[in-house]
């Protein structure tokens, strides 16, 4: 199991992915086999890999040249990984938030801006009760992710109340950013007076070009996807204070441990499906048994003997049962006399002893005793 490309070397750089390090660590396994460490790439592609890399099994028992994955060297030839795919999502984009503008959103009505430094670092934003921090945390949230993460699960009234009853004519959101190798960036959400919350039209205007439609111009899907750019107090507390099992599951996306957690699943799918099959055909074997114990046949205890096996010799076992039984010399007696053919019982009652015969002198002398 070898990667097909000589100068890239997964897993020796800190960016590698997590397919990059599982080839690496499955190619250093001595312990895996050629087999085995194919069936792992392919449970960490897809389920439909999987099913086919099962599948592989029958082709490569038949020896055809096109089943073979093995190459020359007597190792298997690994998908490229890592390799640039057509049509991929742009590269994200290096950006600071200088300011988000709010105008008749949440608890904002009239237009209000909240100014940001931008540069590395930690940024605090702190108010008294009702001052619009949350507000200001939630549409900046909603113009990159098009939903907030604090009104999943709640009841209607969270959703249908976004609209702040003091600014119906105007409800906007601004949201700029100093973006590398481009100066100033907009990210902007406009709802008409009578647009529901999910009908808003976002758009990002880089400077000196043509506005476009979304965000995905800036590469930030994934990212947006992996690392909330909001999480609350309250609500990384009831993740780091629940169970092990939701922590995992918060951070796996994030650590890109999602992907291993899929083929892990896939494979255990495949394991579960091969046990049931195998449970069908030792229920089938035992109930088989069973009805051979009884049988007076030399054939019975041959066949008794390989489904005894873990592996029984599926064709001696089928050679075995279309046998014929070993000849004794009984059967061809039997069989010679049911083919014997006497005289009809007609003849036999319309015939008279004849006088010369012992029988027939001894019934006279019975009659004349008798008289």
């Amino acid at each position: 199991m070898t990667d097909t490309r000589s100068d890239h070397q997964p897993g020796t750089t800190g960016d590698a992915s997590v397919v990059d390090t599982v080839v690496v660590l499955a190619d250093q396994d001595s312990a895996l086999t050629e087999r085995q460490k194919m069936l792992v790439l392919a449970a960490l592609d897809s389920s439909e890999a999987l099913a086919d890399e099962f599948g592989a099994d029958d082709e490569l028992s038949t020896g055809s040249p096109e089943a073979s994955t093995e190459s020359t060297s007597g190792t298997a030839n690994l998908p490229a990984v890592s390799e640039p795919v057509t049509g991929a999502a742009p590269k994200p984009v290096g950006a600071f938030l200088t300011s988000i503008t709010v105008a008749g959103f949440r608890g904002i009505g009239p237009e209000a801006r909240l100014e940001l430094q931008p540069g590395p670092g930690l940024t605090v934003v702190a108010g008294r009760n009702g001052s619009g921090k949350s507000s200001f945390s939630e549409a900046l949230e909603f113009a990159l992710t098009g939903e907030s993460y604090r009104w999943k699960g709640k009841k209607a009234f969270w959703t249908n109340s976004w609209r702040n009853l003091h600014q119906l004519e105007s409800t906007r959101i601004r949201i700029a950013l100093a973006e590398e190798d481009h100066g100033r960036t907009e990210i902007g959400v406009d709802w008409a007076p009578t647009d529901g919350l999910d009908d808003a039209q976002v758009w990002t205007q880089r400077h000196g070009k043509k506005r476009t439609s979304g965000v995905d111009s800036l590469g930030w899907t994934e990212a947006l996807e992996l690392y909330r750019p909001i999480l609350s107090y309250d609500e990384l507390s009831r993740r780091l204070e629940g169970t092990p099992t939701d922590l995992y599951r918060s951070l796996e996306s994030v650590l890109g441990l999602d992907q291993i957690t899929d083929g892990i699943e896939r494979l255990a799918t495949q394991v579960k499906e091969l046990k049931a099959t195998a449970d069908t055909a030792n229920a089938a074997k035992s109930a088989l048994k069973a009805k051979l114990e009884p049988i007076d046949d030399d054939r019975a205890p041959a066949v008794s003997g390989q489904l005894a096996k873990l592996k029984p010799d599926l064709d001696l076992v089928t050679k075995t049962a279309l046998s014929s039984v070993p000849a004794d010399g009984v059967g061809d007696q039997l069989r010679a006399l049911s083919e014997l053919t006497g005289p009809a019982s007609s003849r036999i009652r319309g015939r008279r002893s004849p006088q010369g015969c012992p029988a027939a002198g001894r019934t006279r002398d019975r009659r004349r005793r008798a008289r």
